[in-house]
């Protein structure tokens, strides 16, 4: 299986558990959700069914209704969606019912078997003639006197007691109702949160592949270092010991050793320049290094290219400048500067002879006018220099090659990333911050 297909397999089943996770999860709420509405659509049953029972009243002439107040209890009466009935607990005649029910030309059946005095409600289903299915919720009770103990006991009358059964219900679209926006927000729930889940595991992802990747390449980077390393001490050895073979051949003929000598001394001057940079960057791996600080990278450039200007004189080089005014950003001050001119050396001792070079710095405003304090965003800084054009059918030249693992390193070690760009007769190197060259590149 390739990398790519276990890749997509993966993802595929990380996202199927997500959607399941969620799905199960959501359920839940909706399951919660939904028992603690239709609990509470019982109870506000149960409150109507003492509420039309309390009011529900007999009389000294054996009359029995509810006595109902239309400004507190509308719902009951014509083009509302509750409803009573009453019943004789004796005969099961029907007593009294709300004007409800006849705008819906229905009655409801009485409870059978009829229920007995102060035994728990009962509850039932039925269906009104528009389809509806209404809950239904029945009492037996004694009603309530329709006048009191006072104005009985005033007027020399009495009311016997009398046993009803009150029934109430209530549409059970209320009940779905309140159910309908709770599914929709557990829907999108169970939908929109793996979806979130699936895009942040992709970021996630590609940022995880990016680091393995940098990783791979910084783990490479380590293990051809020694090789490099070891080339780069290997050529000026070999050179050296030659010239100690030609040091006594000299001296053994008689002739002056004194110019052997001094390209001795220069050999040894490259081999201590490439020790100290080893130097350097162990420290810089111990974290014994200079902390990163605010520089002019135009004044650093410059300066570097002021040093070296002896050598390129010899080699008759002449620089030409693109860079701004002044241009901060934040680095090791002694790391970039050995990385400015080992770039620059190098650029020279590799450029053809009589040839022009140019330094090129670039940067995008992104506020304020351009100076210093975080006024310009991302920046690359070119060198280019030229070389002999090549010859058809030979390789491409590759004249900067091993003098750039040095400057690879401190660029690393520098939060900077250092490309280069062969081209037939011109080589360019390009340097800029890692933020920059993964974010906001600037154009070229």
């Amino acid at each position: 299986m390739s990398a790519s297909a276990f890749e997509r397999r993966w993802r595929g089943r990380i996202s199927a558990l997500l959607f399941a996770v969620a799905a199960l999860v959501f359920g839940a709420v909706y399951a919660i959700g939904h028992a603690e509405r239709a609990a509470a659509f019982d109870r506000a049953l149960a409150d109507d069914l003492r509420t039309i029972s309390n009011i529900t009243q007999v009389y000294v002439d054996g009359d029995i209704f509810v006595n109902i107040e239309p400004e507190a209890l509308g719902m009951y009466l014509t083009g509302g969606d509750r409803i009573f009935q009453v019943w004789d607990g004796e005969n099961g005649e029907l007593l009294d019912h709300s004007e409800s029910l006849d705008s819906l030309g229905a009655r409801m059946p009485r409870p059978q078997p009829a229920p007995a005095l102060n035994a728990p409600p009962h509850a039932e289903q039925a269906r009104l003639p528009d389809g509806r299915t209404i809950r239904l919720l029945s009492h037996r009770i004694r009603a309530n006197w329709g006048l009191d103990a006072e104005t009985l006991e005033r007027t020399g009358q009495t009311i016997q007691d009398h046993e009803v059964e009150v029934m109430v219900g209530r549409p059970e679209s209320e009940l779905t109702g309140s159910l309908v926006p709770l599914a929709g927000v557990c829907l999108l729930g169970a939908i929109a949160l793996p979806l979130l889940g699936i895009g942040a595991l992709r970021l996630g992802t590609r940022r995880f592949d990016a680091l393995v990747q940098r990783m791979v390449v910084q783990r490479e980077r380590e293990r051809g270092f020694l090789a490099h390393a070891a080339h780069e001490l290997r050529t000026p050895l070999a050179e050296l010991r030659s010239l100690v073979d030609l040091a006594e051949l000299e001296a053994e003929a008689g002739a002056p050793v004194q110019p052997v000598l001094a390209d001795m001394r220069g050999v040894a001057d490259r081999m201590n320049g490439l020790l100290t940079a080893l130097f350097r960057l162990a420290r810089v791996q111990r974290g014994q290094e200079e902390a990163a600080a605010p520089l002019d990278l135009v004044a650093l450039a410059r300066s570097a290219v002021q040093a070296q200007q002896g050598a390129a004189a010899q080699r008759g080089l002449t620089w030409d400048e693109a860079v701004p005014e002044r241009l901060q950003t934040l680095a090791p001050a002694t790391l970039l500067r050995a990385l400015l001119d080992n770039l620059i050396g190098n650029a020279i001792a590799h450029a053809r002879s009589g040839s022009r070079m140019q330094l090129t710095i670039e940067a995008r405003r992104v506020g304020g006018i351009g100076r210093v304090g975080g006024a310009w965003g991302p920046w690359v800084l070119r060198i280019t220099n030229e070389h002999e054009p090549r010859q058809p059918g030979t390789p491409s030249p590759d004249h900067l090659g091993q003098g750039l693992l040095i400057a690879q390193l401190y660029a690393q070690a520098s939060g900077l990333s250092l490309q280069t760009e062969p081209g037939v007769d011109r080589f360019e190197v390009r340097l800029t911050p890692l933020a920059a060259e993964e974010d906001d590149r600037p154009p070229r």
